[in-house]
């Protein structure tokens, strides 16, 4: 059964930043820190020129190292074709990225992967004459190992042991697929993946053509020599000179100054030398550039011979890395989380130096899913799920004194007619009156958090489980999508893929609360 699908403004769920929520609201003081809101007008402006800017030698090169790497035998038919439908100038592109994730990560990377395919889906129902695909960027070059080896399954915490150094998708996945059928219940599917005869980046590329290559996904690996090569005059310009990190922070001070706060900083040199179990950030110098760890240093001209004929030993960091993506695609929109629409408007001015185009910015589908047991249960304590997000206070005072709850306004309506009546008949009595309204407001002010207190107390039984289910869906504060696996939903219901993507509007800027079944209050 699909989902019913209730829509709550980003705002009003208090989760997200100003800045996100404000594009999302499409606030006209953010319209010069992009290339348009997301619409049709805006997007066929950027289709305009992508025709004329994305060429046929981008796109050749584009299309043979996506084809080197379907070859796992894993790949379904749909993403064959839509590499076939890439090889016309007609063609272009929505793209996501993630880093690389044991287990397929959180919740939200499958929203953000969904999203991207389905407004694919969309944007050929706009522009018919056109054809678009969604590819993912598996962004295999971070080095951040200990966030990506942990990982929640059926609500509990794992972690896998994963060894090595350096750009993770080079490390091996000796022993993962052991660790990960230790776990009870756990799909034989997404645990073969990880065979000990591969790297973390074929095992992500096995399980994303498993489980979302029937909608036509292709993957593109961005740690790779060609594709390094197209973006190669990019990156020794910042070799040369920082323009990348003046770019961002006279933006970042534009965004500042609106009262928005900054979601990345700039380096002065913002590329990674990347090696065998390496990656090390680059430095400049009065002698030239060298490794952040004293291991390699080069004169300037020699810093541009080497990376001539090595470009696939330079990584950009998160400054570059989406002028590179953007480089290399024919994008007409780029899907991003909360954080990452954040960093990209800090980054147009890093687009417009290089000449790159700056894609129309969506944000990713974002939910809350609700089971029908868990619906019922709010609804037994007089909630819906949108009410979640009202603050806690609020909702125990509310499941204790029902809407009986109360403050004192008539008190005050009191107090404000006698301190009128004795400032017209006695001033000199309106001190102590008012000496005395102090004491009164205290003492009532007292009684009514005591009444309070009982009736949460009468209540007790009823407010632990409102308790639980808050922390269930917003677990320590933050929404369950960014915590919980999806492929937790995915083992519970083998549709539930279809059933979220069914569900997506692409261009509807708002947080989602999908419910499971029927509820007669929702």
């Amino acid at each position: 059964m699909a989902y019913q699908k209730t829509s709550v403004p980003y705002e009003a769920t208090n989760r997200f930043s100003k800045l996100f929520t404000d594009y999302a609201a499409q606030n006209p003081k953010l319209a010069s820190f992009h290339s348009g809101w997301p619409d049709k007008e805006s997007l066929n402006l950027l289709l305009e020129r992508r025709m004329k800017e994305f060429s046929s030698a981008q796109r050749e090169i584009l299309c043979s190292v996506l084809d080197s790497g379907m070859k796992s035998g894993r790949e379904h038919e749909a993403q064959f074709q839509n590499l076939s439908l890439l090889k016309n100038q007609n063609t272009f592109s929505v793209s996501c990225g993630h880093q690389l994730s044991v287990a397929g990560g959180p919740m939200y990377m499958a929203f953000k992967i969904l999203s991207t395919i389905k407004l694919s889906q969309e944007l050929k129902s706009m522009f018919p004459e056109k054809d678009f695909v969604p590819i993912f960027w598996m962004a295999s070059e971070d080095h951040d190992l200990e966030e990506i080896q942990s990982f929640r399954f059926f609500s509990q915490a794992y972690r896998i042991e994963i060894k090595g150094e350096g750009a993770v998708g080079q490390l091996s996945c000796e022993g993962i697929e052991n660790q990960l059928l230790e776990i009870k219940d756990f799909p034989a599917e997404m645990a073969s993946a990880y065979q000990s005869s591969n790297s973390l980046a074929e095992a992500s590329r096995n399980w994303l053509n498993h489980y979302f290559g029937k909608y036509g996904i292709l993957i593109l690996e961005p740690d790779n020599k060609e594709l390094k090569a197209c973006f190669l005059p990019e990156m020794l310009a910042e070799i040369e000179g920082n323009q990348v990190q003046f770019a961002i922070e006279k933006q970042t001070a534009a965004l500042e100054l609106l009262g928005y706060e900054a979601q990345i900083h700039a380096r002065d040199l913002n590329l990674f030398y990347l090696g065998e179990g390496i990656r090390t950030r680059l430095v400049r110098d009065e002698n030239g550039i060298s490794c952040h760890d004293g291991s390699l240093k080069w004169s300037l001209e020699e810093t541009r011979k080497y990376f001539q004929n090595h470009p696939e030993q330079l990584s950009p960091n998160v400054c570059l890395r989406p002028s590179y993506s953007q480089k290399v695609l024919p994008d007409l929109a780029f899907i991003g989380g909360p954080a990452e629409i954040s960093y990209w408007l800090q980054l147009k001015p890093v687009f417009d130096n290089a000449g790159i185009p700056f894609p129309i910015l969506v944000p990713r589908f974002s939910a809350m899913v609700v089971s029908s047991s868990r619906a019922s249960k709010l609804e037994k304590l007089g909630f819906k799920p949108e009410d979640l997000f009202t603050d806690e206070s609020v909702l125990r005072r509310k499941l204790a004194l029902g809407e009986d709850d109360f403050s004192l306004p008539e008190l005050q309506l009191v107090y404000s007619t006698l301190l009128e009546k004795a400032a017209s008949t006695d001033s000199t009595l309106v001190p102590a009156l008012q000496a005395e309204i102090v004491r009164m407001e205290k003492m009532a002010e007292g009684m009514q958090k005591r009444i309070r207190k009982a009736a949460e107390q009468k209540e007790e039984l009823r407010i632990k489980q409102l308790l639980g289910i808050l922390e269930y869906f917003l677990p320590g504060g933050g929404l369950l999508e960014r915590s919980e696996s999806w492929l937790s939903q995915v083992s519970q219901d083998p549709q539930w893929l279809d059933k979220v993507l069914e569900t997506i509007n692409p261009l509807e800027m708002a947080f989602a609360i999908l419910l499971q079944g029927e509820s007669k209050n929702l």
